[in-house]
């Protein structure tokens, strides 16, 4: 697949436990893209072109426990980012180019 946009994930909700959207041509992660995933535990965005990360892309899922962003230009990751990801256990953020971290990226429990 060649997806840009994912903005229209913000419409998708129910059940779903894992979203694959390796290989792809994704730029952005906006704030609340996943946001009516409340049972998303796995998501997979690795080789990807993510260089824009909103903080609030990933709140509220309470339930995440893996993210893999691999192999994306991100640069930076905001502050706060993570803070609602209470059961984040595995974040991979391999050859993402990182120049700077918040000081505590994950929030302690």
């Amino acid at each position: 697949m060649n997806l840009t946009d994912i903005s229209l994930l913000s419409k998708v909700g129910g059940d779903i436990d894992a979203i694959y959207l390796e290989g792809n041509k994704i730029e952005s992660l906006p704030a609340n893209v996943f946001s009516n995933m409340k049972k998303l535990r796995y998501i997979f965005l690795s080789g990807n072109n993510v260089s824009e990360l909103s903080s609030k892309a990933f709140e509220g899922l309470t339930n995440l426990t893996y993210l893999d962003m691999n192999a994306s230009p991100l640069g930076t990751i905001p502050a706060g980012t993570f803070d609602t990801n209470k059961n984040l256990q595995i974040l991979s953020l391999a050859d993402c180019g990182l120049v700077s971290l918040p000081k505590r990226p994950l929030k302690e429990q």
